[in-house]
């Protein structure tokens, strides 16, 4: 008895599934237009990637020619700058040089002040008198 029950059960399940199984015909074709209106939204999704994708590669391309003429400005700068040293040093010789020769030729603006020639002389004299015990000099013109 116990295995009439059982098998008895086993025949109503299997019965279920089998009739489970079967689809309407509506049932399809619902299913059939989900699946259309699946398929053209994952072509728009498509779509919309593809202009996205193109965006980005346009938007790459205008960042590389910008770093393009960043780097070029930022080499003109540095040309610039280093062309302004070498002047500035160039101009600061120049000074120098000039100012040697304007100290040797312009007269001290004191009568009492001497010359850089005269007090090259006074030291030279002041170093042979202290070698001699001799009078120094005092500067006059």
């Amino acid at each position: 008895m116990r295995f009439v029950k059982l098998a008895s059960m086993a025949a109503v399940i299997a019965m279920g599934t089998l009739l489970s199984g079967c689809a309407t015909k509506e049932s399809v074709e619902h299913a059939q237009s989900t699946a259309d209106l699946a398929d053209s939204d994952a072509k728009a999704a498509r779509g919309a990637a593809d202009r996205a994708q193109s965006t980005a590669d346009g938007a790459a391309k205008q960042a590389g020619d910008a770093m393009t003429l960043a780097q070029q400005a930022n080499d003109k700068i540095d040309k610039y700058i280093s062309d302004q040293e070498m002047k500035k040093k160039q101009r600061s010789a120049m000074r120098r040089h000039h100012r040697r020769h304007v100290a040797a030729a312009t007269p001290p603006a004191n009568e009492n002040c001497p010359t850089p020639q005269q007090k090259t002389e006074l030291r030279h004299d002041k170093k042979q008198a202290s070698a001699q015990k001799l009078p120094i000099k005092t500067a006059s013109k």
